[in-house]
């Protein structure tokens, strides 16, 4: 079931994450990549898979131990992060959140993130003035909620 995959792919996560010896173990893996896009798959994976499977592949990606080779091993996971299924309107808000957050940090981190996204650009370009334009409509709290992505969205 999703709620067990999503279990265990925390468990993975929570065993991998900081600790370097875990993490080139799992980033040499020949399974890591596909057991990341699986478990980001819009089309079968629930909304808790796809969170738990997002925060491990941002901590990947994004950490201080991360080579710019680990982030081309995962290259397929970022992709399919950098599109609709994550940052559309109709995502739920703390997902679209948090893909837009680790999209940004690969843009900036200069380790060879930000070859992969701009394979995305016209895409990523398109989605961000829809979302600037949606977020910035919003009023009261609705705006207030929305603030931190909207923040990520300007700053991408």
């Amino acid at each position: 079931s999703n709620a067990t995959k999503a279990k265990i792919m925390q468990s993975i996560s929570s065993m991998v994450r900081n600790h370097e010896l875990s993490e080139n173990v799992f980033v040499s893996l020949p399974q890591a990549p596909e057991l990341l896009v699986a478990g980001l798959d819009p089309a079968s994976a629930s909304l808790s898979l796809r969170s738990k499977t997002l925060f491990f592949l941002r901590a990947l990606v994004t950490s201080d131990l991360a080579k710019s080779s680990q982030i081309q091993t995962f290259q397929n996971a970022v992709l399919l992060v950098a599109d609709d299924s994550y940052l559309g309107e109709a995502v739920a808000p703390e997902l679209r959140e948090m893909a837009i957050a680790q999209l940004e940090n690969l843009l900036v981190d200069r380790k060879g993130g930000a070859s992969i996204i701009l394979q995305r650009k016209d895409k990523l370009a398109a989605l961000g003035v829809q979302r600037i334009a949606s977020l910035r409509a919003l009023k009261g709290e609705d705006r207030e909620l929305a603030q931190v992505e909207l923040d990520h969205w300007e700053n991408f």
